[in-house]
């Protein structure tokens, strides 16, 4: 063999390698299969559908955690702290009209597109494909909804925990300075190296709940600010 002919081989087999490494990855299931393990074992589903589709039908939660996180939030980065660490399992419920290769592209790389350096694929375990099958047989498991996403209550489900200190000392002393707020004000929180942005996320998300809950008449801004290639 010449070094021309093993030089034009040689990226064909790696790249078939890659590709079975990928499929072993994970299981392309139906509803019942990812429903069979107890609520325990059950593996959290992100929805990537978009708000159109989710707010015309989408899984009850019942005892299983399920996210709504549409793939293109994903893809422009705008959503995708919201995922789970890289350690954390999880399935996929893929819309109809996303191709295979641009989820693989998404979970399953092992470089970063932003800053060329390797990273840890996410733990995609299980992949439902949306169907028209898929919905029947969630309406005969008695697990479709099509209530609409607003009537959903505060928190949402989440796949990450937020740091400690701000789960269980800030979070606190700012949700007494809420429920003691009388008179309408801004309510301004800044998380300087935000990182990922879940600490924003999760202290938005708590403090809009609070402030439902006590009536406060306030306006609340929780803004992170990082500087990073992604």
């Amino acid at each position: 063999m010449t070094e021309e002919q093993g030089s034009t081989k040689l990226p064909n087999a790696k790249r078939l390698k890659v590709e079975s490494e990928v499929s072993n990855r994970y299981q392309t299931v139906d509803l019942k299969i990812w429903l069979q393990n107890s609520a325990h074992e059950r593996l959290p589903l992100v929805d990537l559908r978009s708000n159109e589709d989710f707010e015309k039908r989408h899984l009850q939660q019942y005892s299983s955690t399920i996210v709504h996180l549409p793939f293109g939030d994903l893809l422009s980065g705008e959503r995708s702290c919201e995922l789970p660490p890289r350690h954390v399992e999880f399935a996929i419920l893929v819309p109809s009209q996303v191709e295979g290769k641009e989820i693989e592209d998404f979970f399953f790389a092992t470089v970063s597109k932003a800053t060329s350096q390797s990273r840890k694929p996410w733990l995609v375990r299980q992949i439902i494909q949306e169907t028209e099958n898929i919905w029947r047989q969630a309406e005969r498991l008695e697990i479709m909804s099509t209530v609409s996403a607003d009537a959903q209550s505060l928190p949402l489900p989440r796949l990450w925990k937020p740091d400690q200190m701000v789960e269980h000392k800030l979070l606190p002393m700012l949700g007494e300075r809420l429920q003691n707020s009388l008179t309408e004000d801004n309510f301004l929180v800044w998380d300087l190296g935000s990182g990922a942005g879940r600490d924003v996320c999760f202290l938005a998300e708590e403090l809009k709940y609070i402030a439902q809950k006590v009536s406060a008449p306030v306006t609340i801004n929780v803004v992170g600010f990082d500087n990073h290639k992604g």
